[in-house]
């Protein structure tokens, strides 16, 4: 009990805060430091990869990332904008509207990039186990990649959908979100395959 006297916790939000924006200080600095070495990575193997089955699904994700990155730093000042700056009502409400319009799309590329890694993953599962499947899997592939953009506008949609019409319904009722995001993406799966 001696241990925990010595602390004064009066202080504790702070102290949260505090490590808080260390937390995300320490993040930036990953994010801004890992971007020229994974962008001179690809660049490098580039050649090489072009030869592998699976080098349409880098590329995708490589252009994905480097349009996320240069959403991340739209939105960061914004942040700064809305919270430090912005002392008028309607320029702060524009920029945060802004802001969560990008932190809308940061979420929805971040849903598409799951699900192609996914696919990747489970592609290279079933070349490794069955070899005979690799023509049909490099068909589905690209015929994902060549439909990309409904993708994306598929997930765009379900969470718009989410975000309106599931609160309103029904509020605790997470399960039938997940329900239908596997079904629309069952949906698309089997309009690339035909």
């Amino acid at each position: 009990m001696a241990f925990f006297d010595k602390f004064d916790i009066q202080h504790w939000r702070e102290l949260l805060l505090f490590a808080y924006i260390i937390g995300i200080i320490f993040v930036l600095i990953c994010f801004c430091v890992l971007l020229p070495f994974y962008a001179y990575v690809y660049k490098i193997n580039r050649e090489q990869d072009e030869k592998i089955a699976v080098f349409p699904i880098f590329d995708h994700l490589y252009e994905m990332i480097k349009k996320f990155y240069y959403l991340v730093s739209c939105v960061i000042p914004c942040i700064i904008f809305v919270h430090y700056i912005s002392n008028e009502g309607t320029t702060r409400d524009a920029v945060a509207i802004v802001m969560a319009f990008i932190l809308f799309l940061l979420h929805i590329i971040v849903e598409v990039l799951h699900l192609l890694i996914s696919y990747l993953a489970i592609q290279r599962c079933l070349l490794f186990l069955f070899d005979s499947f690799e023509k049909q899997l490099v068909a589905v592939q690209n015929k994902i990649l060549s439909n990309i953009w409904y993708l994306y506008i598929l997930f765009i949609a379900i969470d718009i959908i989410n975000l309106i019409y599931v609160p309103l319904k029904n509020p605790s009722n997470e399960r039938k979100i997940f329900q239908a995001k596997m079904f629309f993406l069952a949906c698309f799966i089997a309009f690339c395959y035909y």
